[in-house]
Formats: C-alpha cells, structure tokens, sequence
C-alpha cells in the first residue's frame, strides 16, 4: 500500500471519532510527578488474622529462588505476597459464608478503621479515600424448586488514592476489603508505595495536541465503527513504574452503523498531560500473536489429548477472540493465557497447556462445540454481549444465544471437558437482581460444568482484569470469588462510570461481575477438574448496583 493510501485510511477512520476540543480540560499550568518509595509490606499478623477467619488454618510458605509466599489449604490458595511489588491478597471462600443485613454499613465503619492504619497506608502527601461499599448477593436454586430469595454475603470497599483531590489509576496503588455478616475481614488486596514528594512538572500540551493522542489510540478500533469520546477528565497514573503521574483518562463508546443486538462496547485509555515522565498503558496495539482460524467440521490439531493422557492437574485452556473488533480484545486473551504460565513459573503445581486460541465462530460454540470449546476445561471468550448472548464478529453478527446450545450443554456429562468458562463480555450473566428467570438457561448448560464468570452490567473491552485474574487462579486461587474481587478491586471502574440499560431501562455502572456455579462448587479452583454429573443445584453470585 501506497503512504496516501495509508494516510487515506488512517484520515477516514479518524473521522469516524467524535472528539471535541473542548471536551478535553483545559489546564493553565503544569502538574506535579510524585516520586515513590519502596514498596509497603502489610504487616503479616494482620493478614495471617484475614486468612484465618477464610482458613482457620492458614500459615505462610516460602516458595523457592522466586520468594513468592503463599498460604494454601490443600490446592485451594488462600493468601500470597508477591516478592518484588509486595502485593498482598488474601481470597474469600463463597460455600462458608453467611448472610447477613446491612453488610455496607459493617464495611464502611471497618474501612474507616483500616483508611487511618499508618501500616499500610504511610503518611505522605497523597489522600486515601474509602469508596462506597458494594455488596456480593447470592441465590440458589434447586431444579424444580423455588428459587431462593437474593442474600448479602460480603460487602466490599475499595480505596482509592488522590493527589489533590485527583483519583489515582493504575494497578500500582491497590487495596480493597470485603467484609462479611459477622464483621470479620475476608478478602484482602493491598499493593501501596509511599509518596516522598514532588519531582518535577509536567508542563501541559495544548488540548488539540492531547486530542490527537487521544485519536491515536482509538483509530485502530474505528477502522468499520463509530466511536464517540464521552468524556475527559484529569487524575493521576501508577503502573509498575517509580512515578505518579498526571494523565488524562478518556472514555469512548464504540457503535456499529449496523443495527446492533448485543451492547454497546466500551473503552478507556490515558493520555500524559505532557511529556509523559514514564510510559503509559497504550490502547490498540494487539500485544502478542493473533488468534487463528478455526477449521470447521474436524478436531482441531491442537485440541487436548484423550482424556486418559490429560492429567487433572493440567488444565487445558482455549480462548475465543471477536472478529473485526478491537485490538484489545486479543491483548486481553494473552494477559489471561501469559499470567497464568507465570504463575506456574512462579509456583509450581498448576500446569496449564495452551490448547487452542482461535477466531471466534459460533460452531465453536454450538454444533461443534465438543471439538471446541467444551473440549478444553478453561475456557475465555473475549467477545460482545448481552443478556445470555454473545457475538463472534464485530458486536453485531454471528451471535451465539445460550438458548440455542445443543442438548447436552457443557461439560463432561456431555463427552466433553469444560470446566470453567470465562465471558469477559458485557451483560452476558444477568442474575436474580436483573431478570426472574435468570437460572432457567443455565440447565441445558451445566452438564459436568463448575461455574462460568462474567459480567451483569456492561464493562470496559481493556479493563485489564484477565490478567490478574489469570495469575491468581493458576496459584490456585478459587475462580468465582476472585473473579469478583479482581473485577471490584479494579480502578478503571470508576465509581461514577455509568451507562442507560436497555434491558431495564436504568442507569446502571459499569463493570458489575457475575457467577453461576454448581451449589456446593463455589469455592473450586481450575485444578478441580472431575467430572461433575448434570447440575440439579445452581448458584448465582452478583455485584449489586
């Protein structure tokens, strides 16, 4: 291709981007980088007493050169420290909990408690806010039976860090809780470094110049969409890197000029005020190799062995990437894939093989589902969706209706394998909150399947939580609650980050996790792979509004 071709293709998909000027704040004067210092370990009684009110039994290991340090029960992992960023987690466990009334209120008295302990949140010039607690509901129902009425089980805060009143972005200044009916702790995160003070100024660029920035990155997903730019708005960023610095953070809508049946799709990026002092996340650039092409009608080369040679403790996994979408899609499913082989670099024990990564198409899913997705046992679909569907090209065409998967659903009941399958996609998984029937398209599903994770309100395509996600559960971290928690515990969910359902017809946030597990395997982790016969017993797990 010509470079007037090039530069034709690259002005008409600027042009599909609505992005005003004025959209983007206008700052008179430069803002300050701050400088960080080491990393903040969380005193080890204080999470020891965590892990003992999920595992009365908890106790800390060292693993090896990686220093890693984990608590397990059994395979079941409990808590870990991560050596070099000192990153502390400890996971909940679902099964055990009770329900409880009011559980926000217990979560925001015991996050006011935690906000002033000068352990793991150092004085500095930086401010630590407790957001509004969210809640985890839970229902349950046995085939046949009534339904049972939706419960609190845990409410969760997240903190979010402010430099001047301006909110901190970034996995680099993490923490959260969730709190249960009995008011103990069970869920931890915590990765914090202390600010020592300012260094330097980062002088602004004109807004016509960040504007440009801003349409850098969205040009690679309006090649055949739409994208409005909603918003602007001006915080600070924290990644892996020594700084927080100053940022813009822009949301965009992406639409399809087709008629659309699946959601709305949603994006977020950063931009420097200025010259950025370190480099920053950059949207539409597929980071590692693209899917490839399904062969229809045949086993694919690279599906799992028979079943005889597959050892339990090693997963298979396939993931399944949108068509004709954006590039973040693809960069999503190899954070997942690469996460979890650093975990078992790391830690040993969990061995995942990499079993098929291909194009999404709805055989996939449907009539040749047993050679595809329900031949592995973890499964990702980095796809859009909606209330029980989901797309395979583009958000608009090839949709896949979990109504319409064959008799037999997923699982090993049904001579397959899933085990676990995973919809990083808008809306796929109301629940009890959002529709009345939500379980009933669940039966035909759950033949030998444990649990499927998603989202019951749409979500950001880049929202970065594969990858977390990923490394938690190949230590052995239970899937259905640190799929929550990775989802809750998430800045890019900003508090005031909303959209119009069409479905209910309200305004909903962004970025609501959901679950639906076999009742009694709500605490699995992607080690327990035996074969489970058709589910009579469900549970649905959700994020409230």
């Amino acid at each position: 291709m010509t470079s007037n071709g090039r530069r034709s293709i690259e002005k008409r998909r600027r042009d599909n981007i609505n992005c005003p000027t004025d959209l983007i704040p206008a700052l008179s004067k430069g803002m300050p980088a701050l400088l960080l210092g080491a990393p903040v370990t969380a005193p080890e009684e204080f999470v020891l007493e965590i892990a003992r009110a999920v595992q009365p039994s908890a106790a800390f290991t060292d693993h090896g050169v990686t220093g890693l340090r984990t608590a397990h029960h059994g395979k079941r992992l409990v808590a870990s420290v991560h050596p070099i960023t000192r990153e502390t987690n400890v996971y909940p466990t679902i099964e055990n909990l009770s329900s409880g009334k009011h559980l926000a209120r217990l979560a925001a008295s015991t996050a006011e408690r935690i906000r002033d302990d000068r352990s793991l949140f150092p004085e500095d010039v930086t401010e630590v806010v407790p957001l509004s607690p969210v809640t985890l509901f839970g229902a349950h129902h046995k085939r046949g039976k009534a339904r049972s009425r939706p419960a609190e089980y845990l409410s969760y805060v997240r903190f979010e860090r402010h430099v001047d009143g301006l909110a901190v972005y970034g996995p680099g200044s993490t923490a959260l809780i969730g709190v249960g009916s009995d008011g103990t702790i069970r869920a931890f995160a915590h990765r914090w470094r202390p600010a020592l003070g300012r260094v330097g100024t980062v002088s602004p660029h004109s807004r016509t110049a960040v504007r440009d920035a801003i349409l850098d990155q969205l040009a690679p997903s309006a090649a055949v969409n739409n994208i409005c730019v909603d918003r602007v708005t001006v915080g600070y960023f924290h990644a892996d890197g020594d700084l927080l610095q100053p940022v813009f953070r822009f949301e965009a809508t992406v639409s399809s000029p087709d008629s659309k049946v699946v959601a709305n799709r949603h994006l977020f990026g950063y931009v420097s005020i200025g010259a950025a002092p370190e480099p920053l996340p950059v949207l539409g650039v597929p980071r590692g190799n693209d899917p490839v092409e399904p062969s229809r009608g045949k086993r694919p080369a690279r599906a799992r062995a028979p079943r005889a040679t597959v050892r339990a403790a090693d997963p298979t996994v396939g993931r399944y990437v949108v068509r004709d979408d954006s590039p973040d899609w693809v960069s999503s499913a190899n954070n997942f894939m690469s996460n979890l082989q650093a975990a078992q670099a790391w830690f040993g024990g969990i061995e995942f093989t990499d079993s098929q990564y291909y194009w999404a198409e709805p055989f996939e899913f449907l009539s040749d589902k047993n050679a595809f997705v329900n031949s592995v046992q973890v499964a990702l679909n980095e796809v859009h969706g909606n209330w029980w569907r989901f797309s395979t090209r583009d958000n608009h065409d090839d949709i896949v209706d979990l109504t319409s998967i064959p008799a037999g659903g997923y699982g090993t009941s049904s001579g397959g394998s899933l085990a676990y399958w995973i919809l990083h996609s808008c809306e796929v998984i109301p629940t009890q909150t959002d529709e009345s029937t939500s379980f009933d398209v669940w039966w035909n599903i759950f033949d030998g399947l444990h649990a499927a994770v998603g989202y019951r309100t749409e979500m950001w395509i880049d929202d970065g939580v594969t990858g977390p996600f990923g490394f938690a559960i190949g230590l052995g971290a239970p899937v259905v609650s640190t799929w929550i928690t990775k989802v809750v515990g998430d800045s890019s969910y900003n508090p005031d980050a909303t959209y119009t359902d069409s479905n209910r017809n309200i305004t909903e946030p962004m970025g609501r996790p959901s679950a639906v597990a076999v009742h009694g395997h709500g605490d699995d982790t992607v080690a327990d792979v035996d074969p489970l016969p058709a589910a009579t017993s469900l549970s649905e797990w959700w994020i409230s509004n």
